[in-house]
């Protein structure tokens, strides 16, 4: 009976062990009243058994091993010196000054070529600042307000939903800027179109005049735009008002082609509109600009390269890649074109007369008078 009342105690208490036994309790004993003669002998500890594991875990180790010691290493490695270490830090985290150098001192230096010697430096340090050059406490001074006046004018000025006087007040806002970031929103409103065709085109005229009245000064603004704008119509009738000799145009439109070069692309609108603004400017320098795009993918930018070409009139530029295109030409809209501004200009397909001749539509023939040799219309044929 006393056996089972200790057992039922060791079980509430949480001191069972595998095999229904019982942890050994530890029996605390008050301390001897002292009285003459030798002390009696201090009870011994080992006689009680070592804890036996609890069932599903491992065994508890008896002693724990020493780390490792560190390595040593190479006597290549350079060692760290006990001299400055510069790092950086900035001068105010709240904004984007300029960082300052300080210098770790003898404490510092010691813990760093520990790091270094031992597995090399810990994480870097994560620098959550803003990834722009303004920083938080920047956005409210004058040129943060003035920076967030802009954004929101440059926003509403190519806002389609809303009302034309609204937008035009958000241009006014632009036009009071007059920064080269301003004018290039200015010019972005011409890349939108509004459901009012009328209030449309009132709006794209009243920023074409405006640009116009600030001369050269919009020129930066515009060949930004005209680089990354996928319609320029009205950016090419406002080249021809600020920039008023054609070499100063001519580089402009030769800076633009360079970005779109012949081949294809998903809206060839752009190429089209710069070979048929170049067709009016007559210079040199226009038909070898022009004669790369006779390869194009698209035939709409093909028919703009064959018009540039005839209306230059440059025949030692222009007439043998006519010639080479017209034989291989699929599109009977642009041999149309190519034989009939032969046939007034002029020029002689003597090279080649038998290859232009198979090429040459129904409404064309061949004039050969000895080794002149041209293209003109047959008689009666319609224009």
């Amino acid at each position: 009976m006393e056996a089972e009342v200790s057992r039922t105690i060791a079980i509430r208490e949480g001191k069972r062990f595998a095999g229904g036994g019982v942890w050994p309790q530890t029996v605390q004993v008050e301390p001897p009243i002292p009285v003459d003669g030798p002390a009696p002998p201090v009870p011994s500890t080992t006689d009680v058994p070592p804890p036996l594991p609890l069932p599903g875990r491992p065994a508890i180790p008896e002693s724990v091993p020493e780390p490792p010691p560190p390595s040593v290493p190479p006597a290549w490695q350079p060692a760290t010196t006990a001299s400055t270490i510069p790092t950086r830090t900035p001068k105010n985290l709240m904004s984007s000054g300029i960082d300052d150098t300080r210098v770790l001192g003898p404490e510092q230096t010691r813990v760093e070529s520990v790091a270094f010697w031992h597995g090399g430096p810990g994480a870097a340090r994560i620098d959550c600042r803003a990834a722009t050059d303004m920083g938080f406490l920047d956005r409210f001074s004058k040129d943060g307000r003035d920076l967030r006046a802009r954004e929101k004018n440059a926003a509403r000025a190519v806002n389609k939903y809303m009302q034309s006087p609204d937008r035009m007040k958000a241009l006014q806002a632009l036009r009071d800027d007059g920064s080269d970031d301003a004018l290039y929103a200015l010019m972005k409103r011409f890349g939108m179109m509004y459901d009012k065709t009328i209030e449309d085109e009132q709006e794209k005229e009243w920023v074409f005049e405006l640009l116009v009245e600030k001369g050269a000064a919009v020129l930066p603004a515009l060949k930004r735009y005209m680089a990354s704008a996928d319609s320029i119509s009205w950016p090419l009738r406002l080249l021809d008002k600020v920039i008023d000799g054609r070499e100063g145009r001519i580089d402009v439109i030769a800076a633009v082609l360079e970005r779109h070069e012949p081949g294809y692309e998903r809206d060839p609108t752009k190429k089209i509109q710069l070979l048929t603004h170049l067709a009016g400017l007559k210079h040199e320098r226009v038909p070898p600009l022009v004669v790369p795009y006779l390869e194009d993918m698209d035939e709409g930018v093909r028919y703009g390269a064959v018009e540039a070409l005839l209306k230059q009139g440059d025949e030692t530029v222009a007439r043998l890649p006519l010639i080479d295109h017209i034989i291989k030409e699929d599109s009977l809209r642009l041999r149309i074109r190519i034989a009939d501004g032969f046939s007034e200009l002029g020029w002689s397909v003597a090279d080649k007369r038998a290859e232009v001749e198979k090429a040459l539509p129904d409404t064309f023939q061949i004039d050969a008078k000895g080794a002149d040799v041209r293209i003109k219309k047959k008689p009666g044929a319609k224009e």
